[in-house]
C-alpha cells in the first residue's frame, strides 16, 4: 500500500490545527483569569526578529491551505487577516480545517511529480511536488504551529505536549 501526499497532509494538518485552536483557547482562558491584556499576548514574540503569535497562526493556516492548492496546480486561496483576537484566530483555523477536510484526494493525483515553483521572482526555485511538500511545506507548517505554542508556553500559559498534540 502506498502513502499519498493527501494521506499525509489531511490528518497532519487537521490534528495540528485543531491542537493549535485548543492551545489558543486554554491560553485565552488563562489570560482572562489573570486579567492579562489579550492584545499583549497576541503580539508577543520569542525574539524581536520573529513573527508575533497572531502572524504565526496566520502563517500556519496559510501553509496548510496553500500547499494543497499548489500541489493541485490551483491558485492559492487568500484569507484576509482579520483584526487580531483569539476568536478571529480560531475562526481562521476552523476555516482552514474545513478547507483541508473538504479538499478531494483526487485533486492531488500526480502531485508527487508536479513541478512547484516557490520563492520571489528572480529567486524562484522549482521542486517536485513530493520534495516541495515533505521538505518545504510541511516543515514550515509545523514550524509556525510549534512557534505559536512556544510563544504561549513562554508567556506562561498552562499548556503542554498533550495540548499541542490535541490528545485527550
Amino acid at each position: 500500500m502506498s502513502l499519498s501526499l493527501y494521506d499525509i497532509a489531511k490528518p497532519s494538518f487537521t490534528q495540528a490545527l485543531e491542537g493549535l485552536s485548543h492551545v489558543l483557547t486554554k491560553a485565552e482562558v488563562w489570560a482572562m483569569e489573570r486579567h492579562l491584556d489579550a492584545a499583549v499576548l497576541l503580539n508577543y514574540r520569542l525574539s524581536p526578529d520573529m513573527f508575533p503569535l497572531t502572524k504565526q497562526v496566520q502563517a500556519a493556516t496559510d501553509h496548510a491551505r496553500n500547499s494543497l492548492t499548489r500541489l493541485a496546480g490551483r491558485a492559492v486561496p487568500l484569507f484576509a487577516d482579520e483584526s487580531p483576537s483569539f476568536d478571529a484566530l480560531r475562526h481562521r483555523i476552523a476555516r482552514s480545517v474545513s478547507f483541508v477536510t473538504e479538499f478531494h484526494a483526487d485533486a492531488l493525483e500526480g502531485a508527487e511529480t508536479r513541478i512547484i515553483r516557490i520563492g520571489a521572482v528572480g529567486r524562484e526555485r522549482e521542486l517536485s511536488g513530493q520534495n516541495y511538500f515533505l521538505n518545504f511545506a510541511l516543515p514550515n507548517f509545523y514550524f509556525h504551529v510549534t512557534t505559536a505554542y512556544d510563544i504561549l508556553r513562554h508567556a506562561g500559559a498552562p499548556i503542554g505536549k498533550r495540548d499541542f498534540l490535541n490528545a485527550s
